[in-house]
């Protein structure tokens, strides 16, 4: 395997684990958390009772879309299937997002001994929901501009690595080049610029007599 693939694959899982810990499972705790919460005889419960039994389509869908953030994360930057990911990524958030707006959970009731207080946080989701939306055309428009553009802004940022890593070995071997030089005429100039002292010493004996 590749240090590329390896590399993208690494990625790929990190994108994974981060979806998986932070937008699955720290949610859920969370909300479990809170209903068995009690502070001076005060309890926290949800629109639908029936919600802990819709989390089972709440890790469905929240593992689909983990699977999605792998798939973008471990494709190669500027490259069609990243940008298709990323969509589908997007889209899938999106459900998730209304599956919790449809389970109840952004109906909070905090009940209590001659108390009832009930916060209701649909619009907030909705607002949210709204901005996810927004981005889907921003993922429309990268999979157009990977189409179109995308191997060409991929063959200069290679270019660049490779210069970049042929100026540090020519550094190395004791080459400064010119910042006009390219690196096909880089290799001529550094055999060049290489002499010894005793190639040095010839050539100036060479002068002397002639």
């Amino acid at each position: 395997m590749s240090g590329g693939r390896a590399a993208n694959l690494f990625w790929g899982s990190m994108n994974f684990l981060y979806i998986i810990l932070f937008s699955v499972v720290l949610p859920m705790w969370t909300l479990t958390a809170l209903t068995s919460l009690s502070i001076s005889d005060i309890s926290i419960t949800f629109g639908q009772e029936d919600f802990f039994e819709m989390t089972v389509w709440l890790l469905r869908i929240g593992i689909v879309m983990a699977a999605f953030a792998f798939f973008k994360g471990s494709s190669p930057k500027y490259s069609r299937r990243r940008a298709i990911g990323a969509l589908l990524e997007t889209i899938a958030e999106i459900f998730y997002i209304f599956m919790y707006k449809f389970s109840g959970t952004s109906n909070i009731h905090l009940v209590g001994p001659n108390l009832f207080i009930n916060l209701n946080l649909d619009k907030m989701l909705t607002l949210y929901m709204g901005m996810i939306l927004l981005y889907v055309f921003y993922n429309i428009w990268d999979i157009i501009d990977t189409h179109f553009w995308g191997r060409e802004r991929a063959e200069k940022e290679i270019k660049k690595k490779m210069e970049k890593k042929w100026k540090k070995i020519m550094k190395k071997q004791g080459y400064v080049p010119p910042a006009t030089e390219s690196p096909v005429e880089a290799p001529l100039s550094a055999s060049k610029a290489k002499t010894t002292p005793t190639q040095k010493n010839d050539n100036e004996e060479a002068n002397f007599l002639a």
